[in-house]
């Protein structure tokens, strides 16, 4: 969650150890989502051999703030952070052991948001699905 009246500047990921599985791997693509009531025929998702050929390793970035969001007046910032790395020719996997995820903030101004309520329920809600439930008292 980011404090009452910050935007994200930047976010700063270091990290552990990186450890190789041995073994070779084929990891097949995310599947396109289909609804459970569909009755058609289903066409899987077929790798790309952009991807696939590649002997750089996959995903290319590790970590990305995606986006910052709101929920009953709190802002909350999406980051992704991909542990895992796949170099999909050689079929290598490995992983980091550890990832620390530093987000810097600078004040955005103080503008309440006018769907911040103020209450109890709300704030529980919050805290339940952030990485940081303390900073939803600031």
């Amino acid at each position: 969650m980011i404090p009452y009246g910050e935007d994200v500047e930047n976010i700063e990921v270091s990290y552990g150890d990186k450890v190789k599985i041995e073994g070779a791997y084929a990891i097949m693509p995310a599947q396109q989502p289909v609804p459970t009531s569909y009755k058609g025929p289903y066409q899987p998702t077929l790798p790309d051999q952009r991807v696939y050929s590649s002997i750089k390793a996959f995903p290319d970035t590790l970590s990305r703030h995606l986006s910052t969001q709101s929920k009953h007046g709190y802002r909350i910032a999406i980051i992704t952070l991909n542990p895992v790395e796949h170099i999909p020719a050689k079929g290598e996997i490995s992983y980091y052991k550890s990832m620390d995820l530093i987000v810097r903030t600078k004040w955005a101004g103080g503008d309440i948001n006018k769907f911040f309520r103020a209450n109890d329920k709300d704030r529980q809600e919050v805290r339940n699905i952030v990485d940081n439930p303390e900073a939803v008292d600031t």
